[in-house]
């Protein structure tokens, strides 16, 4: 006899029992779909953070990007500048109205301010070619550069087309090197002296003074301080202990040292200035005045 020691219906309910096991019931698959949903929705915050974030760093370079670019041109415009100024004689003589008006034709029409003229087109620009003469003024062509954070690193480079009873002349002064030039342009000869702070102006400050003198509002100092010099011989052969700026300015012409001929230095009014070996300029303190008493020395020298 055979017996049956497994129920019939087992087969049946053990598959059952599998499909029951392997089919997923729809609560677990809707449990899935918010896990998935919920996942993207946090990736999603996250995405939109970081692209915030990166926006705001765009943003910011461009801003930062932005003012370095605008001081960068501020700060040329402000730092060098080439124009021309009026300047009385005696400026005790002459009144604010007066400064204003001799000051009018070197100033912008627009802004108000010292007109700027381009180094290369002075001459050729109607300031610089225009008929400007009055007996109580002399006029000077300027050219400053300037460093607001270190206020030696600066020049000043000034031009007296015509000097009452004077000489044509250029004065170029390095304030980094501490030297002074006077270049003769009519004989082609550079001397070259100690820088006087005591009568040079610092760039940055003589350009203030030229706003005002051409708004009319500053009575400048045009006492005249007289300097007795002697050139020293022969001339200059090693220009490597000269300011650069310096010996760009006197390059191809006969080059020499200056020395003080008589100690001191004396202030007086202005008067005549004799024409034999005199230069002059206004600096931004006061009229300086260069006798170079051996010049007939320096004419036969360069003879031989």
């Amino acid at each position: 006899m055979t017996v049956l020691t497994k129920p019939f219906g087992d087969k049946k309910a053990e598959k059952l029992l599998t499909n029951k096991i392997l089919e997923p019931s729809t609560s677990d698959t809707e449990n899935g779909n918010v896990l998935l949903v919920t996942r993207q929705r946090k990736m999603s915050k996250i995405t939109t953070v970081i692209l915030f974030l990166a926006a705001v760093a765009v943003l910011f370079m461009g801003i930062m990007g932005g003012v370095a670019i605008y001081q960068s041109c501020a700060r040329t415009r402000i730092n060098r500048f080439h124009g021309f100024c009026g300047v009385p004689y005696d400026s005790d003589a002459v009144s604010n109205q007066a400064m204003l008006y001799m000051n009018s034709p070197f100033r912008d029409e627009k802004t108000g301010e010292p007109a700027v003229v381009p180094l290369a087109d002075a001459q050729r620009s109607p300031i610089g070619r225009s008929n400007w003469i009055n007996p109580n003024f002399f006029k000077e062509e300027i050219d400053l550069g300037f460093d607001d954070d270190d206020e030696d690193d600066s020049f000043s480079k000034i031009d007296i087309p015509d000097f009452r009873d004077g000489r044509t002349g250029r004065f170029y002064h390095d304030f980094k090197f501490n030297q002074s030039a006077i270049v003769d342009v009519e004989a082609g000869r550079c001397f070259i002296m100690p820088l006087d702070r005591s009568t040079v102006e610092l760039p940055k400050n003589f350009f203030d003074l030229i706003i005002k003198m051409q708004q009319g509002e500053y009575n400048i100092d045009t006492t005249v301080v007289k300097k007795n010099m002697r050139v020293v011989l022969p001339a200059v052969s090693d220009m490597s202990t000269i300011a650069p700026g310096i010996a760009n300015e006197c390059e191809g012409k006969r080059t020499y040292m200056l020395e003080k001929y008589v100690s001191g230095v004396f202030k007086r009014s202005v008067s005549e200035i004799p024409d034999s070996g005199k230069f002059a300029e206004f600096g931004g303190k006061h009229i300086e005045e260069i006798n170079i008493e051996n010049m007939d020395a320096v004419i036969a020298y360069e003879r031989q």
